[in-house]
């Protein structure tokens, strides 16, 4: 794609004009293209090269640095960009997380004119909880993983904006996910091993038309927790992935001892202990009129 002024928007239709942040990503990617399918006017930002030759224009530079001048013309931010796995370590993690949100918080607030900022948090955020007290947007947080502390500040951070609306995610499934190339992977060697956590998810479709559907709503203060409605554990994706590939899989329980932050730090990722530990349920609280269309894992 080739870069062009995002200060000259061409209004093509009654939607809002969209900067989106973190446009490469799994969510990001099926955003951008859902986005432009549905005629809405988007800026993507762009750190380096990766994102996909949609019709949407692009500026380069890093969401760390945020310019007030990435403002001119735009009436909603999306805020996609984040670190989820601590591959660069945790303070790479809490510098893009943290650091980031508050750059762009700082440009919002610099540019002189109301602009609607739409956030994706994450359920970690709030911190685990069982289907008898499930995660919800009104709940006290708890986060107890540090990508679940970083989401927690970045909300905070845009807590100081008039017009900020968040939305915490559960795992998000399809449109090309890590965790279903995982799953397979595991499912290859016909071994997979189930841990006894329960967990809400929700198909990146429905997470697409949701933040169309905030943008189009307009500027507000809000908190959502989605999911698809549904709970599930890793058992029934192992006896689904089962039944899709036609192939006996050996399931064997993970010992808790083994779900230990340690050894999987040495894995390279200690928060994975904490989500395959606990349960992550979720209980839904959508914007007035919007539905989940799609089941996170179709049968």
């Amino acid at each position: 794609m080739a870069e062009t002024d995002p200060r000259k928007p061409c209004r093509r239709s009654r939607h809002p004009v969209l900067f989106v942040t973190g446009g490469s990503g799994v969510i990001g990617h099926n955003l951008l293209r859902h986005l432009v399918g549905a005629g809405f006017d988007v800026v993507a930002l762009q750190r380096r090269a990766g994102l996909d030759a949609t019709a949407c224009r692009v500026v380069h530079g890093d969401v760390r640095d945020f310019s007030p001048s990435w403002l001119d013309g735009i009436d909603t931010v999306v805020h996609l960009a984040a670190v989820t796995v601590p591959v660069g370590g945790e303070r790479h993690m809490r510098s893009v997380n943290v650091d980031g949100t508050r750059a762009l918080v700082n440009a919002v607030k610099a540019c002189g004119r109301p602009v609607h900022v739409i956030c994706t948090s994450s359920v970690a955020a709030f911190g685990p909880s069982g289907p008898a007290n499930a995660i919800c947007s009104d709940g006290v947080p708890h986060p107890i993983t540090h990508y679940g502390r970083t989401k927690l500040e970045a909300e905070q951070a845009l807590a100081s904006l008039d017009a900020a609306s968040v939305v915490r995610l559960p795992m998000v499934t399809g449109g090309g996910d890590r965790v279903a190339a995982r799953l397979e992977r595991m499912a290859a060697a016909r071994v997979f091993p189930v841990s006894p956590a329960r967990f809400s998810a929700i198909d990146v479709r429905d997470v697409c038309a949701l933040v169309a559907h905030l943008a189009d709503r307009g500027p507000a203060r809000a908190l959502h927790t989605v999911s698809d409605g549904a709970v599930y554990d890793w058992r029934f994706l192992a006896d689904a992935i089962e039944r899709r590939l036609g192939r006996r899989l050996l399931k064997p329980p993970i010992p808790r001892v083994l779900l230990q932050p340690l050894l999987f730090r040495l894995l390279g990722n200690a928060d994975a202990a904490y989500y395959l530990g606990h349960d992550w349920v979720v209980r839904p609280d959508f914007p007035d009129s919007f539905h989940p269309l799609h089941g996170a894992f179709p049968s």
